[in-house]
């Protein structure tokens, strides 16, 4: 199977290359050959195939060849241990049994498997009727009573993917070779630190797919058994990742008919528990397409967090997951005023709950449940502590990295960046995370999830000017006793993920000079960093941030100098904004002239005005300057319309100069060119006469030697004789 996966792939490298036949027509197409093995392999025992381990990779690799795509992982797979060549002399040691790893409370079987994207080669509308005929021959098969249901073969671990596959390549769920890169972007590792997944659903469905759906697997004529089969594949482990790749995709309409379905608000406490249906629960959050869906979801899973939180907010559980996209939905409809209101409470009963199970396994007692009234909302520097989980390395010197809880960072990114919620809120939630110590905002700023989800986070909502101000405050020594030496900024500078972090600091503080204080805050991070340039010019990112910062021109010219930088450096920035924002502003009027039916009456009458124009004034005899200022507005028009046509024929007299000019220029090259032949053709000759007589003086005297030689040997044998 191997091997035919291999040669199908080949086939798919060289698709734009070698399509057509070979010239001496020995050997056929290279299309007549893939439909003669689609021929085979989709044969009557194609549902036996689905279900075989090997043979389904080959109908995969089979569909995404007569479909024109290629299946493209969306981020990096696990790290696979590389073989190295030679015979190692050490014994060889026992194997032991591997532990199943956990992430995020489940085993790594039950993880939902990566995500892909399909990158369009190039499409065959030929090539592509296996594939329909193949979905028919799967819908006729299961229609018969005796045959069972779809779900039994979207269930199945090898022909769920295959159908999931075959779905996805007759919708054209793919993205053009052009949008497709080798290497990640900057917003792209951003998504994956947040593990948020843009989606976009397709505008339409061919409609046999939709029939399929409906029909064939949903079965939306009988609703309870439709509920039924999407119970059932939300908590099934293959049968879920089918919804997972379905939700997504679909278009609005059809998005509306299947959410019902699953009847996710109702029995929402079983999906939280369920470590399958968990999964589907946040694809589904994820994909919400109006705000009323929104809000119907969060005031079910709003009363959840607040009446049980521990479903959601255990350790070691997958609650933490759903919790994540409420907050991720909450921010992206606006709607996050529930979440506000219910997160502090939630965090409260946590611990109280933690107290009281401590309480009763030093009693040994039976655990008590607390009653909802004495319940306290938890103030937000406890929410930000009980969510971040936060643990500092074991000692300074050491390598070992922080510990943060993911999502919980996650959620803390989505609260900070919540700008419909009031000022009030974000005051406090922005206090409750700069009340962690220097020492442990460096340490974040250097680490990578906590970079992107805190510190950036921080630094560009929008009360990022007093935010920025209070941790330049915090990063700055206390009293110039202290020394530069314990000045984090120099090492942030020097860092791969803190120099990030402070360019943006940079960025975020105000450019003017405070009012109040009279001091420029920038100007003091330069000269805080100025102290230490030595640090910064011996590291790539160190020179990175002193050419942004300006420290050379402060180092040189001092304040006026670095001033003065500092305006060619806004001017600049400034100026690509209104480039941006011109380019936008132009965009939209071409739509709304496009749009508008009123400009095109205008344009119209315009044309109408300018042809009256034209008929009440005579061009070639300035008529109309004569009868409005007389003698003298008609010999200035005059002199006008002179000195117009003078210009034109010395225009024109211009252009056929350099026309004759260069007519002149290109005969004398070709000229040239001609002679340079020519000589170069007698030279030829000259050095084939030269090679001719030599070769001929060669013979000459090769055969006068041969003579001379031979009348020696007779001599020499006659006197012998």
């Amino acid at each position: 199977s191997h091997v035919v996966q291999t040669v199908l792939h080949g086939c798919l490298s060289c698709w734009n290359t070698t399509v057509d036949a070979e010239e001496d027509g020995s050997l056929p197409a290279l299309h007549t050959l893939i439909l003669n093995a689609s021929q085979e392999l989709l044969s009557e025992d194609l549902l036996d195939g689905m279900k075989h381990v090997c043979a389904s990779h080959v109908l995969r690799s089979l569909m995404l060849l007569l479909g024109g795509m290629e299946e493209v992982s969306d981020g990096p797979g696990p790290a696979k241990k590389e073989f190295r060549g030679g015979h190692s002399n050490s014994k060889k040691k026992k194997k032991k049994k591997s532990k199943k790893k956990f992430i995020g409370g489940f085993e790594e079987d039950q993880v939902a498997p990566r995500r892909t994207t399909l990158k369009l080669v190039g499409a065959v509308p030929e090539l592509q009727t296996p594939l329909w005929e193949v979905l028919d021959a799967i819908a006729t098969h299961y229609r018969s009573s005796n045959s069972g249901d779809v779900t039994e073969l979207i269930c199945h671990p090898s022909s769920g993917p295959t159908l999931t596959l075959l779905l996805r390549i007759l919708s054209q769920d793919c993205t053009p070779t052009t949008l497709t890169t080798t290497t990640p972007t900057a917003e792209a590792m951003v998504h994956r630190k947040l593990n948020t997944h843009p989606f976009s659903p397709l505008p339409s469905l061919p409609p046999r797919i939709t029939s399929f759906l409906l029909t064939s697997v949903f079965s939306t004529d009988n609703p309870t058994q439709a509920r039924a089969t999407t119970y059932h594949l939300s908590g099934e482990r293959y049968g879920s990742h089918f919804m997972e790749r379905l939700l997504p995709m679909i278009p609005d309409v059809l998005y509306g008919e299947i959410l019902p379905l699953g009847n996710y608000w109702g029995q929402s406490e079983e999906y939280v528990r369920d470590t399958i249906g968990n999964y589907v629960l946040q694809t589904v959050l994820s994909t919400l397409r109006t705000k009323e869906q929104a809000v119907q979801a969060m005031e079910c899973l709003e009363t959840l967090l607040k009446t049980k939180p521990e479903l959601l907010m255990e350790k070691g559980k997958g609650g933490w997951g759903v919790l994540l996209r409420m907050v991720e939905c909450a921010r992206k409809w606006e709607i996050g005023e529930g979440i506000v209101e219910a997160l502090p409470l939630a965090i409260g009963r946590m611990k109280l709950n933690q107290a009281a199970t401590n309480e009763n396994e030093n009693d040994e007692g039976e655990s008590s449940i607390i009653p909802a009234t004495k319940v306290k909302p938890a103030s937000w520097t406890e929410c930000v502590h009980f969510l971040l989980c936060y643990q500092p390395p074991a000692s300074e010197a050491s390598t070992q990295y922080i510990t943060l809880h993911p999502n919980g960072a996650r959620i803390l990114h989505h609260l900070l960046n919540c700008c419909h919620t009031s000022n009030h809120f974000q005051k406090r939630l922005v206090k409750a995370v700069l009340s962690y110590d220097t020492s442990d905002l460096i340490h974040m700023a250097k680490d990578g999830m906590g970079s992107v989800c805190i510190l950036d986070a921080l630094l560009l909502n929008a009360r990022r000017a007093t935010t920025a101000v209070t941790l330049l405050e915090q990063f700055l020594p206390d009293s110039e006793d202290t020394g530069y030496q314990s000045c984090p900024l120099a090492t942030l500078a020097t860092d791969r993920i803190g120099h990030h972090v402070l360019l943006k600091l940079y960025d975020a503080l105000p450019d003017e000079s405070a009012p109040s204080t009279n001091t420029n805050h920038r100007l003091r991070m330069v000269e805080q960093l100025s102290h230490s340039t030595s640090k910064l010019t011996g590291n790539a990112m160190g020179r990175k941030v002193s050419e942004t910062v300006n420290l050379g021109e402060y180092t040189l010219n001092g304040e006026s100098g670095w001033q003065e930088a500092q305006k060619k450096r806004n001017d600049n920035l400034n100026f690509l904004e209104d480039m941006i924002n011109t380019k936008e502003s132009k965009q939209i009027l071409e739509e709304d002239s496009d749009t508008a039916s009123a400009g095109k009456k205008d344009k119209k009458e315009k044309k109408k005005r300018k042809r009256k124009h034209k008929r009440k004034s005579d061009g070639n005899g300035d008529l109309g300057e004569f009868t409005l200022n007389g003698e003298s507005g008609w010999q200035e028009a005059q002199k006008k319309r002179n000195d117009n046509l003078n210009f034109l024929e010395d225009m024109i007299n211009t252009k056929e100069s350099c026309h004759t000019k260069e007519e002149d220029s290109d005969t004398d090259i070709n000229a040239t060119k001609k002679d340079k032949k020519e000589k170069k053709k007698r030279k030829r000759k000259h050095k084939r006469k030269s090679d001719a007589d030599a070769n001929d003086n060669d013979k000459s005297t090769k055969k006068k030697k041969v003579l001379d030689t031979t009348a020696s040997i007779m001599h020499v044998l006659t006197l012998n004789q």
